[in-house]
């Protein structure tokens, strides 16, 4: 008797593992099975990471208010006749473009840069000037030197709208890079002719 019952019990052993097998049975599983899960999407439960995230609308904030308010400084410790507020809004005009661009994880930014080159244009073409024409008119002629600091003054009011003008697209791309390029990519068990297999889906 008990090898009978033990042949029995093998033999519904088998039959269950068998039907879990099937097609229709792989399909009757609950769809909230971790092979459906979508692999891109986040957690359904608990906080999220604190500073993954980059809001667009903060560091274009962040770039344009800074600036303005820097100029605003400048403009308001010149009238004033005060040298700490019109050095910091001078510092301020230098760096605070880039602040959208700081908040998002980029530091040395292409307006940054053009910023610096521009000033120091600025800076060459006004000395060779005033060493050419030691401080007085240089006469009808238009000078290098004026070309070259209007050139860089141009660079680094540029360099300024660039850096506005670009703060949320660095959000954005920090946010692409902590996430990933691939969202909402999905792997799925497959069946048919006898054979299994997974299939993956996603959106680019």
């Amino acid at each position: 008797m008990p090898a009978r019952r033990t042949a029995r019990i093998a033999l519904a052993a088998l039959c269950l593992a068998g039907w879990l097998t099937l097609p229709g049975a792989a399909q009757a599983q609950p769809s909230n099975s971790p092979l459906n899960t979508p692999i891109g999407a986040p957690a359904p439960a608990g906080p999220p990471v604190s500073g993954t995230y980059k809001s667009p609308n903060t560091a274009l904030a962040l770039s344009l208010g800074g600036t303005l308010g820097s100029l605003a400084l400048v403009s308001v410790g010149g009238a004033a006749q005060n040298e700490v507020m019109s050095t910091a809004g001078s510092l301020g005009i230098w760096i605070a473009p880039s602040f959208g661009h700081w908040y998002a994880g980029r530091g040395w930014t292409p307006g940054l840069k053009a910023r610096l080159y521009g000033a120091g244009a600025v800076f060459v073409g006004v000395m060779w000037v005033a060493v050419d024409c030691n401080g007085s008119s240089c006469g009808d002629d238009f000078h290098p030197g004026f070309a070259l600091a209007i050139g860089g003054g141009g660079a680094f009011f540029g360099g300024m709208i660039h850096d506005i003008a670009t703060a949320p697209r660095a959000a954005r791309e920090h946010n692409a890079r902590r996430t990933g390029r691939i969202e909402n990519l999905t792997v799925r068990p497959t069946l048919g002719s006898g054979k299994a297999g997974l299939s993956l889906s996603g959106r680019f």
